[in-house]
């Protein structure tokens, strides 16, 4: 692909997900991935989402992490370009279809406080970062700076753990009561060593850009973000935008297509 065509506005990439085979370190942060499953690899890893906004809106589970994508701002768009050279969309979703039924029907009734079980977070960062810097003699290759992660749930490994919420006997932290009541209940039995239990995660892959007609797709989601991508600033931290999914195929009483 040439350069001059390398962030054509008319053109669609389609990824597929396949298992890791790449360097170790291919889905670290450092990386910044392409990847679904397992836990997030954080673009900003230490200012992240808390509170309510780690939540299922309905059934008040921490939502389980889906996928991540990077995509950061072409050069072409000029102004703010910089600020998002790494930009990432990090896309979470509530396991339960009952609380997916919920969100669709909130989101068309409309209203002020919708309540959401699927969210999707932005975050971007200059080329050089609080976080992320490229060595002189490597300047394509991008390397961790020495400022230390926020320490993550001992259940999920995906959320920031709260102070508040710790295991007494393993001294491990949680985001939730939730995963800190599943960890006691593993921890008390003598089972428990204060590292994240793969029950929360989904398996992990890659994604790889491919293209091929025969290949079959599943739910489609959509997220909406400014066309600018104003809001991150480019220092850090994580934007929430609006995501909506659309059943394939339709489940009973809700109409395929997109929101009315």
């Amino acid at each position: 692909m040439d350069s001059d065509d390398e962030y054509d506005e008319d053109e669609v990439r389609l990824a597929f997900l396949r298992e890791p085979d790449g360097p170790e370190d291919e889905l670290q942060r450092h990386r910044f991935p392409n990847k679904a499953g397992g836990a997030p690899a954080w673009l900003d890893p230490v200012d992240l989402p808390a509170g309510e906004a780690r939540l299922c809106g309905f059934c008040g589970e921490p939502l389980r992490f889906a996928l991540q994508v990077y995509a950061p701002l072409p050069p072409a768009q000029g102004e703010g370009a910089d600020a998002a050279h790494h930009r990432s969309l990090f896309v979470f979703m509530c396991p339960a279809m009952a609380c997916l039924l919920h969100d669709q029907r909130e989101q068309r009734a409309g209203g002020r406080r919708r309540r959401r079980s699927v969210r999707v977070f932005r975050c971007q960062l200059p080329k050089d970062s609080a976080f992320y810097y490229c060595p002189a003699e490597e300047p394509d290759e991008a390397r961790c700076t020495g400022v230390e992660a926020a320490p993550l749930c001992g259940w999920c490994g995906t959320w920031g753990a709260d102070d508040g919420r710790a295991c007494g006997t393993c001294a491990a932290r949680f985001c939730s009561e939730k995963h800190l009541e599943r960890h006691l209940l593993r921890c008390g039995g003598g089972g428990g060593d204060g590292a994240p239990s793969a029950s929360a995660w989904w398996l992990e892959y890659a994604m790889f850009c491919a293209r091929d007609p025969d290949l079959l797709d599943w739910a489609t989601v959509a997220v909406y973000t400014c066309e600018r991508s104003c809001g991150g600033e480019g220092s850090g931290g994580y934007v929430e935008e609006f995501a909506w999914v659309q059943l394939h195929p339709p489940a009973p009483g809700m109409a395929a297509g997109w929101p009315l």
